[in-house]
């Protein structure tokens, strides 16, 4: 990947921020306030850490955390995409 230094030490930043599980509880935006470089897309940040190893990391919800490793599979179930974030309250 080529990305820019700030991105990658705004990603340190949010992947510091992980809890013991690895969910982020906190806002990225609300996170990345403290870091000095303005310039740095909090979605961005947050995209690059989602795409790391173990699937699921950086989830801000169960629901989030379930979508991120559905999409990790090869074979991807669009209905199983569905199930989770239309009907998440059976969850």
């Amino acid at each position: 990947m080529r990305l820019e230094p700030s991105c990658i030490e705004a990603t340190d930043l949010l992947i510091d921020s992980l809890s013991d599980n690895g969910y982020l509880d906190e806002a990225p935006d609300a996170i990345l306030g403290q870091f000095a470089n303005s310039d740095v897309d909090p979605q961005q940040a947050l995209e690059l850490l989602q795409s790391l190893d173990p699937a699921g990391v950086g989830a801000r919800s169960l629901i989030e955390c379930l979508c991120l490793q559905l999409r990790s599979l090869e074979s991807r179930s669009p209905l199983a995409e569905t199930l989770l974030t239309d009907y998440r309250d059976c969850f």
